[in-house]
């Protein structure tokens, strides 16, 4: 084998990375560009990071794809599509995707804009605590938000799959956003034989 075929891959010349076998640590870069700051949340395909643009200085989330799953080729496809779900669907509710794709370092990645807003799990969990309870016609606004964006979200064929309280954003107490499409799938299409079922079991229709 020669030292051109080491490098690239022989059928079309694309370089070839060495994939990282260790999740990213403060201090390391995605892509060359976000700035690792700490771990935030992990889940069974991604690991998601508070990180800052070093181009930019803008904050932003970066979620990582598990190395082990690199080797499932429909979980690497599944993995971005949540980045083109998510700039298919144009609404203000739906937190927008800056930046996607296989890092220079070997890495597949999401980077998704840092918005300051209590997670709709945490506002009810805080006012539980304080003995309240959100006003009768500020729930109604609130639920009227959330339909209007799966209107909108249907609209483009595209079932979320995970609508929780954990994945929706609550701004300035006012304003709705949901996020976190790694579930989401086009409407019609069947699940991969990797994946026994998507979503949160307990916020999941009976049937």
């Amino acid at each position: 084998m020669t030292e051109y075929e080491f490098r690239v891959c022989p059928r079309d010349a694309t370089p070839i990375i060495e994939v990282p076998t260790s999740p990213p640590q403060a201090g390391d870069h995605v892509d060359g560009r976000y700035l690792i700051k700490e771990q935030i949340s992990e889940g069974g395909t991604s690991i998601v990071y508070a990180a800052e643009d070093v181009f930019d200085g803008v904050q932003a989330d970066v979620k990582v794809l598990r190395h082990e799953l690199l080797e499932v080729p429909t979980l690497v496809r599944h993995f971005f599509d949540e980045a083109l779900f998510n700039r298919k669907i144009q609404h203000l509710g739906v937190l927008p995707i800056r930046d996607f794709g296989l890092s220079q370092e070997g890495r597949h990645f999401l980077a998704m804009e840092r918005i300051e807003g209590e997670r709709f799990d945490e506002a009810i969990r805080a006012r539980r605590a304080e003995n309240k309870a959100f006003d009768f016609g500020h729930v109604i606004n609130l639920a009227r938000q959330i339909l209007n964006i799966l209107d909108a979200v249907h609209g483009e064929g595209i079932v979320h799959l995970d609508l929780k309280p954990e994945n929706l954003l609550l701004l300035e107490g006012q304003r709705v956003m949901l996020f976190d499409f790694g579930n989401a799938l086009q409407m019609g299409t069947t699940l991969p034989p990797e994946v026994p079922f998507m979503g949160t079991p307990s916020y999941m229709a009976p049937e």
